[in-house]
């Protein structure tokens, strides 16, 4: 179930978990074409563990990022918005 939803930012938050569908702060941060290379597409963190965001935990579970997505793209089907596209925050 999604707790935390932002249609600006589009992330979202269960219970510790954070899930960002782009690179860079969930949508706010712009980068260069060079930039968007060495980011990653996808973003998960464990806010209890690492409060400052600093390790992508996104290839260590796979599962909570799919179930987190997939939940984001359900609440963002409900309402007129879109996921950003890379390199379009």
């Amino acid at each position: 179930m999604l707790k935390s939803f932002d249609l600006r930012a589009r992330y979202n938050r269960l219970g510790d978990w954070v899930y960002i569908p782009g690179p860079g702060s969930g949508g706010m941060t712009r980068f260069t074409p060079e930039q968007l290379e060495k980011k990653p597409p996808q973003q998960l963190y464990n806010l209890k563990e690492d409060p400052g965001q600093t390790q992508n935990l996104i290839k260590a579970h796979p599962e909570k990022a799919a179930t987190m997505e997939k939940a984001l793209k359900n609440k963002l089907d409900e309402v007129p918005a879109e996921l950003p596209k890379v390199g379009t925050f």
